[in-house]
């Protein structure tokens, strides 16, 4: 059994997370880690929220953390990551406020990203 860790529950993480669970769940263990209280916002729907096409953000998620663990994952919900190991093949998070470091074999990296140039070194230079 392989154990997959997904840094990441948007749109583009949870979708990984149900397509392992659904086709290779039996085969694998997932951990999941998000900084956030919710999990697969799907930012292009936004659009339809501000057009009034639906009725509010509740239509902007489609899945949460008691879905996915009914299949079989571990979710740790408002749990940063602080740093990943990739030669130790380990990531560390706060869990609950308390450092948590969980092993994996394969890693999912799907972060939100932050249009913030700023704080991007290269775009200072």
């Amino acid at each position: 059994m392989s154990k997959i860790v997904v840094v990441g529950a948007n749109h583009a993480g949870t979708f990984s997370i149900n397509t392992i669970l659904d086709n290779y769940g039996d085969q694998n263990e997932v951990v999941v880690f998000d900084q956030n209280s919710n999990i697969s916002f799907l930012g292009c729907g936004m659009a339809l929220w501000i057009g009034n096409q639906i009725s509010g953000s509740d239509g902007l998620f489609y899945a949460n953390k008691e879905g996915l663990e009914s299949k079989g994952a571990k979710v740790y919900m408002n749990s940063p990551v602080e740093s990943i190991d990739f030669d130790g093949k380990t990531v560390t998070a706060l869990v609950d406020g308390k450092e948590h470091v969980e092993s994996y074999d394969k890693l999912i990296l799907a972060t939100r990203f932050s249009t913030n140039l700023a704080s991007n070194r290269r775009c200072r230079n």
